[in-house]
């Protein structure tokens, strides 16, 4: 049997946990693959777990890993994959970043069913061909046997031996007319069972065919929901990134002007304006992420490191020694209103990084919540 590789690209970016509720189909014995792609700049490693098995696949350059299996058992099963270290020495890869799993349906082939369709077929005609031939043997031994006690008996009248010509022709014209019958009815018999066997195996075509259309089906709107909902993620941040928003409550005329904005574009993705004008950007070495969660809330993260500052980075001995790091929830409650929730807050000490030790500290301002207006 050939084997058949079939391709399904999984359109998921791995930054977060991704669940494919759509089926694939695979025969038994014949091979799948699953493509994957991930968001990622480096190589990476994904462990693709089937069952009991555990496979690492390599995520190269172009950001898409395949992962490649034969249908082994019917029935259904989900396979599942997650980022993860490979270590190979020197050669070790570093975990793409999120997982997912996918729902394999794993059915019998076209050829195994046909096979199985022609043995019983054979099988039945052997047994309806049997059964005829030892009827009529049973038959002729039953009429030999009368003519030979007939033959037995003393010199017959021609009444007497025409009377045993009619009864022998009876018994023949009878003999035949029942074979006769019961071929009809072995005829018919397999006519109805060739004609259920077809029913059946028609009835089965349209079922695959239904859960095939229903696996599309589901597909499709698993991406129209996705696109609705990166569609509903992408607008809530261009509506942030276009308003100005109060600082502590402040009106935003203050002074000719003091409010915060949002963009991608700035160091830390966020800034504010005193004066009418915006600040100077930190000259810290810098990190941040403004991520969408939903149509409603996102999420900035923040993190500035000693690189670019002289005395932290003589104090403590490297660039890379983290000087604070803030996670901020928004949650867009109107058109005007954001609520903020600062869910981790950590600071440098700096009274021991005077002294060249390094510790972080939890902020004060952990778990706060608060209002923010946009600017009118």
């Amino acid at each position: 049997m050939k084997t058949l590789s079939k391709i399904l690209l999984v359109g998921v970016a791995l930054t977060a946990s991704q669940w494919l509720h759509a089926a694939a189909t695979v025969e038994k014995g014949k091979t799948i693959s699953v493509e994957i792609p991930v968001d990622t700049d480096n190589l990476c490693n994904i462990e693709v777990v089937r069952g009991g098995e555990k496979t690492n696949v390599r995520v190269e350059s172009n950001k898409k890993g395949v992962y490649q299996f034969a249908g082994r058992e019917l029935g259904e099963e989900t396979i599942r994959w997650e980022g993860k270290i490979k270590f190979r020495g020197l050669k070790s890869l570093g975990p793409c970043r999120g997982d997912g799993a996918i729902k394999v349906v794993t059915t019998e082939s076209a050829e195994a069913i046909e096979a199985a369709r022609q043995a019983l077929k054979a099988e039945e005609a052997a047994k309806l061909t049997k059964a005829t031939m030892a009827a009529q043997a049973a038959r002729l031994a039953e009429l030999e046997a009368r003519l030979k006690a007939a033959e037995a008996k003393a010199a017959k009248t021609p009444e007497q031996k025409a009377e045993e010509a009619r009864i022998a022709a009876e018994a023949k014209a009878y003999a035949q007319a029942k074979v006769i019958a019961e071929m009809k009815a072995a005829a018919e018999e397999k006519a109805l069972a060739e004609a259920r066997e077809a029913a059946e195996v028609e009835a089965a075509a349209e079922a695959r065919a239904a859960e095939e259309a229903k696996a599309v089906a589901e597909a499709k709107a698993a991406k129209v929901a996705r696109a609705a909902e990166e569609k509903a993620k992408n607008d809530l941040l261009n509506y942030v990134f276009s308003k100005k928003w109060e600082v502590a409550g402040l009106p935003c005329t203050l002074k000719g002007g003091a409010y915060q904005i949002f963009s991608n574009r700035l160091k830390v993705g966020w800034n504010m304006a005193a004066g009418g004008k915006l600040l100077k950007e930190t000259g810290n070495k810098a990190r941040f992420s403004l991520q969408a969660l939903d149509g409603k809330t996102f999420r900035h993260v923040m993190s500035i490191y000693s690189g670019g500052n002289k005395l932290v980075t003589r104090a403590i001995g490297s660039p890379n020694a983290r000087v604070s790091y803030t996670v901020d929830q928004y949650t867009l409650i109107d058109k005007s209103t954001l609520r903020k929730t600062r869910l981790d807050h950590r600071r440098m000490n700096f009274d021991l990084m005077m002294k060249g030790v390094y510790r972080e500290d939890r902020g004060s301002e952990w778990g706060k919540v608060s209002t923010v207006k946009a600017c009118r």
